[in-house]
């Protein structure tokens, strides 16, 4: 008699088929996680250090600004402690100051001193009568802060002041935001009050520009 037996267990897998899956690695769908995993944190990291980068540009700038404003805020305080308070005029002609946005200030420095007496200078001679103007922007460059020491200081002579100045003229600072300055004499008191404000454009900033904001002194005159 012939006896069958039949074994239930599985029939083993070949040692090549098992090294064939071992190998078979990620599937497409792994691959592709994977990748969008790698882009995800790529991409985080590269908006933090944009991020991180404008905030120093924006620091440096915000720095260098101020710095501008307050240097020409140093000479300005340096020329109006010798002014003449009796001879302070702002705008292109002899209106008062304290008009919105003066952007012109206009004094006498003294000449000498003897017995007491302050002899002024007049606009007829070369350093003896200052003007600090605000030039507004062109095409070729932003609006500028210049003081004009030369005899007849018409407008159209300050105007002169750029591109090449001459030695009567000197720029004090560049990238002046006109919007936020202004020159304000106090008779009373006898004292000038100076608002600047410098503004830097670039497309790099955020909304293109960035302003320093407005810098200010109150300067009283020693010869009042």
């Amino acid at each position: 008699a012939i006896i069958w037996c039949w074994s239930t267990r599985g029939t083993a897998a070949h040692p090549a088929a098992r090294a064939s899956q071992a190998s078979a690695g990620f599937s497409l769908t792994e691959a592709m996680i994977v990748v969008v995993l790698v882009l995800m944190i790529g991409g985080g990291f590269l908006v933090m250090l944009m991020s991180q980068q404008r905030a120093s540009t924006m620091a440096d700038n915000s720095v260098q600004l101020q710095q501008e404003a307050r240097r020409a805020l140093e000479t300005i305080t340096s020329d109006l402690r010798e002014a003449n308070p009796a001879a302070i005029t702002c705008g292109a002609g002899a209106g008062g100051c304290g008009g919105a946005n003066d952007t012109r200030l206009n004094f006498q420095v003294a000449r000498s001193y003897a017995g007491g007496v302050v002899t002024w200078g007049g606009d007829a001679t070369d350093n003896w009568f200052l003007h600090y103007a605000i030039l507004p922007a062109t095409a070729s460059r932003p609006a500028q802060l210049v003081r004009y020491n030369d005899a007849a200081a018409s407008t159209a002579n300050i105007a002169s002041c750029t591109p090449t100045p001459p030695a009567s003229c000197r720029v004090l600072a560049n990238n002046i935001d006109a919007g936020q300055v202004d020159f304000v004499w106090d008779a009373a008191a006898k004292a000038v009050t100076v608002t600047l404000a410098t503004r830097m454009q670039s497309s790099a900033l955020p909304g293109g520009q960035q302003s320093s904001g407005p810098v200010r002194s109150r300067i009283r005159l020693r010869n009042s």
